[in-house]
Formats: C-alpha cells, structure tokens, sequence
C-alpha cells in the first residue's frame, strides 16, 4: 500500500487570503447532524464533478471515497462524471455538458445540482455563463475551488515557460521538430487554475441568478505553525505549496487560498487538505473532518432548499 500511495501521490502533483482562523468557523460540529437530516433525496440528481488531474475510479482508488454509494444509500440520485484531466476549463465544460444532458435524459430530471471539487467549480461556472446551461443547473456547490486562481499555478507554468524557451532553442539550434506533446497539454490546464488566467476569466464569466452558488474553503497546517489549529495536518504532497501560500497570501488547503475558494454564498472553512476533503487517500482524514458526513450535509442542505 505504501508504494501505491507514493505512486498515486506522483500522479495527483502532476495535477496540480488572508482570513484569520478565528474568521470564520470550521465544520467541526459534523458529529452533531442528526440522521434523519439525510435520509431524504433531493429533487435533483446530484453530480459529483472532479478537478485537474482527477478522474472517477483509477483501479481501487476513487476520487470521491466511497462518497456516491454513501448518498445513493440515503435515496440521492448520484452521479460521477469524468472529464479530460488535462484538459482546459472550455474543453472540460462541453464534456461535463454533454455527460448533464444524457444524466437529465436517463432521469426525466430537467436540472441536476453540482458538487465541484477544485477545478470541477470553473468547470461548472463556465457551463453555465458561456454555454447556456443555466436553465439546467440548479446548484453549484464548490469545494475548495480556486476562483481567483492559485499562486502554485503561476509558479508551475513560470517554470515550464523558462524551460519551454531553453528546449525550443536548442531543438532549433539543432533542425529538430518541436511537438506538442502531453507535458504541454498537462501545463495549459495548469494554467487554467493560475491567478493570472482567472483574473481575465472572471471579468467575463458571471454567475446567473437562476442558479445557486455556494462555496467552501480547505485549510489545514502544519506542526511548526505559531498556534497552528488543532484540525487538519497538511500532507506531505503539500507541504512545500502550503508554506508557499502561507507565507504569501494566508491560510490555505496545500493549493488554494481561502479567499480564492471564497464564491457565491460562502459556507466557512472545513479542516481538510485539498486531497484530504473528497477522502482521497481511502478515506483517511483528520479526526475533525469526516468527508462523507460533510457531503451528507451538503445534500440534505440542497433538498431543504428544495433542490
């Protein structure tokens, strides 16, 4: 097992605000959600939409842990989608499109609510603006979404730019074909999470008022933070973008700031790493975060609003 999470970790890196903790309250009272809360269905499907580098289930290992069985338990109509992991926020917005109209097809359902992780969230906001789906989409709930862009992006694609113009002008120097191969495809949909990107992509994509957005903030810390909260601990695949973000923006989840994941109705800080709030690593999290009981939450929240 420990070979397959290092393996696994590889492949999730490829993918890759100040707001004091005391700002706002962390989901800590999960404990306290009383069951019949979530034995209820929505009266939409709920789609469950991954970010960068994501997928559905890759062998034992699913993105979202164990969470569509859990909701299906409970009388939710679940659905997972599956989009290009590199691919760009348009590209992966027709994909998801075309997954929603077969899923309002096969469910007579003439809406669905979003759950977005990460990338998932961009995704699900330009669906909506620039390719008409408001009419289709009742609810978007992001998780740790990065609407203004991630500084760790910036950094990723600086780097693949100087070394991009050093490869270039040796395979020129030398007469040889420059391609456009899978690293370049994997750094333009980095880039797509980058806040230089993002700032020119919310000028134009606005939210509808017929669709409902909310949204939640990851952070988490690590032990040689000053009074570093008793929650969450970032995981090593982290800990190096964590004390970048922290030293330059604020309190984060090893990949997005607070207030970039900050959109629509903002619901509060949960205390979970990025990786850590869909219970990637089989489920394993911090003792005050539970993922699955938070994504009950989020589903008997969306029926009471009558979604």
């Amino acid at each position: 097992m420990g070979r397959a999470r290092i393996v696994c970790a590889i492949f999730m890196l490829l993918g890759i605000t100040k707001i004091g903790l005391s700002e706002s309250k962390f989901l800590t009272d999960q404990v306290g959600l009383n069951q019949s809360e979530v034995t209820y269905a929505s009266n939409y499907p709920i789609i469950l939409h991954h970010g960068v580098f994501g997928f559905k289930k890759i062998l034992i290992l699913e993105y979202f842990y164990k969470v569509p069985d859990t909701l299906r338990n409970l009388g939710y109509e679940v659905f997972v989608t599956k989009v290009d992991p590199i691919g760009s926020i348009a590209e992966r917005a027709r994909q998801l499109g075309a997954q929603i109209d077969e899923i309002r097809r096969i469910t007579g359902k003439d809406k669905v609510n979003i759950i977005a992780h990460s990338m998932g969230g961009l995704d699900s906001r330009f669906l909506i603006s620039e390719l008409g789906y408001q009419d289709k989409i009742a609810s978007v709930s992001m998780i740790s979404t990065p609407n203004r862009g991630s500084y760790i992006a910036d950094i990723v694609v600086s780097a693949f730019d100087a070394h991009k113009k050093v490869r270039e002008a040796v395979l020129s120097l030398i007469g040889a074909p420059q391609k456009k191969g899978i690293l370049a495809k994997a750094i333009e949909a980095v880039s797509n999470n980058s806040v230089k990107f993002l700032t020119n992509f919310n000028k134009r994509i606005s939210n509808h008022s017929a669709v409902y957005y909310q949204s939640w903030a990851g952070v988490t810390s690590a032990r040689s933070d000053k009074g570093a909260s008793k929650g969450d601990r970032v995981g090593p695949l982290f800990y190096i973008p964590y004390w970048i973000l922290k030293h330059r923006t604020g309190n984060n989840d090893g990949l997005v700031t607070v207030d970039s994941a900050r959109w629509g109705h903002y619901r509060g800080m949960i205390p979970a790493d990025h990786l850590d709030q869909v219970g990637f690593w089989w489920g394993a999290t911090s003792p005050k975060y539970r993922h699955l009981l938070f994504f009950q939450k989020i589903a008997s929240e969306l029926a009471r609003k009558g979604f």
